[in-house]
């Protein structure tokens, strides 16, 4: 939760719940973090599930830039149980702001019918 801003700072306020991931500090009681690193966390999500969801996305990030850097044309990133939180983490949905294409699988029909906003089956 934010507790203090700085005196430019107009993207968050004080008492609004937010994550972060990149920084050192995870494990403090108070960490100061730029505002621009902060990813509003949403009234039904609890603060638990908006760890997991970082984790997640800096999961993805990781193996798509540092293991293997994915190049403009390649198709062949995979999310496997894309029915879970990894299937709402950007570029799950099978597009990507490089124009890379993705591919995301699921276990059953139903799951594959909640894909995110904008997915394609």
């Amino acid at each position: 939760m934010v507790t203090e801003v700085g005196a430019d700072t107009t993207s968050v306020k004080v008492g609004d719940r937010v994550a972060w991931t990149g920084l050192l500090g995870a494990y403090a009681e108070y960490a100061a973090v730029p505002a621009d690193r902060l990813v509003p966390i949403p009234q039904r999500v609890s603060e638990q599930q908006a760890a997991a969801v970082m984790l997640q996305g800096m999961t993805a990030h990781y193996l798509s830039h540092d293991t293997y850097p994915l190049k403009q044309g390649e198709t062949g990133a995979g999310f496997h149980a894309a029915g879970r939180g990894r299937g709402t983490s950007p570029g799950a949905d099978g597009r990507t702001t490089s124009g890379l294409a993705l591919i995301a699988t699921v276990s059953t029909e139903e799951k594959a019918k909640t894909r995110p906003r904008g997915g394609r089956a």
